[in-house]
């Protein structure tokens, strides 16, 4: 009679007793339970987040910055042209 429940070998990670673990899970669904749980996990989504808002605001400070300074040269030519 067959119902369903897979046995698999006790010997697994150097378990070399009999009695112990006789039905164990095969190790793809430990895998499985693993990626799963990896999956779920948003532990580091919000330092994520900052760093992407951080990465945006620096681009705007240098496009800003680019485009102040050749205007800034511009006048400062214009001046140092009209002293002379």
């Amino acid at each position: 009679m067959n119902l369903g429940v897979q046995i698999y070998p006790a010997v697994v990670f150097g378990n070399d007793n009999p009695l112990v673990n006789i039905t164990r899970s095969p190790p793809e669904a430990h895998m499985k339970r693993i990626f799963a749980k990896f999956v779920a996990d948003e532990a580091g989504a919000t330092a994520i987040e900052y760093g992407l808002i951080a990465a945006g605001i620096s681009i705007v400070i240098l496009a800003a910055v680019n485009g102040l300074g050749s205007n800034l040269n511009t006048k400062f030519t214009t001046i140092n042209s009209s002293l002379k």
